[in-house]
């Protein structure tokens, strides 16, 4: 009897044992895990020579190897030029996000360098600042960015931009397409030599009243910058004649 309670005793501080020490391992693992965020490529960025009049985007990578979730948050941009987007504000263990980062480099030349930063729950890197360095070059110059027409119904307005060929070859326009039909264009050349200029007018009719807005899609032979856009906003206020000469006859 004596030795049946013995081996009872010895089974139970067993059994208690095993679960102690399981306990103990299992709050141990609760207690040690934790994200661990690793950038791929590293956070110098190098974006090489880029052209004005195209909008650049790159995509970073970020991976979570720690045990634990990995936060994500307060992603932002230096500076209104850098655009920034995160596919996910939460990662996984051993899985992955990605940040996209968008820059417009129309208004540089030369050697730039901007930056992303964000904060991560990883403790050990708990804010993370991206840099990315670029060498803006600029074959063509627009000016003005955008044009703005205010207009009463039944009379046009002619807004007229300018084509700079800032290069070392000559630039011919193949085509300039507004994204209305209320606008249409006339430019003054087909043939940029370096160092000139080319106008070209936009004449927007306008069918309605009220506010209105598109696009003009400029193609060249520019090896680099075959495509610009100009974005164009009218204002048509008053009224018509036929309003005037109906409001009359009332």
């Amino acid at each position: 009897m004596d030795q049946q309670k013995v081996s009872f005793s010895q089974t139970f501080v067993s059994r208690a044992t095993s679960t102690l020490v399981l306990g103990v391992i299992f709050l141990s693992c609760l207690l040690t895990a934790q994200p661990k965020m690793s950038v791929v490529g590293g956070t110098k960025l190098d974006f090489g020579q880029l052209y004005t009049g195209k909008l650049y985007r790159h995509q970073v990578v970020i991976k979570n190897v720690g045990t634990d979730t990995l936060a994500i948050t307060n992603v932002s941009a230096t500076c209104g030029c850098t655009g920034t987007l995160m596919t996910t504000p939460h990662i996984a263990p051993n899985d992955s996000g990605v940040l996209s980062i968008s820059f417009d480099p129309t208004r540089f030349v030369g050697q730039v360098e901007k930056a992303v930063t964000f904060d991560a729950s990883d403790t050990s890197q708990p804010h993370v600042r991206i840099t990315f360095k670029a060498t803006i070059i600029k074959a063509l110059e627009l000016h003005p960015e955008y044009v703005m027409f205010r207009t009463t119904p039944e009379s046009t307005a002619t807004e007229s931009i300018t084509l700079k060929n800032v290069g070392e070859t000559p630039v011919h326009i193949l085509s300039a397409i507004p994204s209305s039909k209320d606008v249409r264009v006339a430019f003054s050349q087909n043939a940029v030599q370096p160092g000139k200029e080319a106008t070209i007018d936009l004449i927007f009719s306008p069918a309605a009243l009220g506010a209105a807005k598109g696009t003009l899609v400029i193609q060249t032979d520019a090896a680099h910058m075959p495509t610009l856009e100009v974005r164009y906003f009218a204002l048509v206020s008053g009224k018509s004649s036929r309003t005037a000469s109906s409001t009359q006859q009332k």
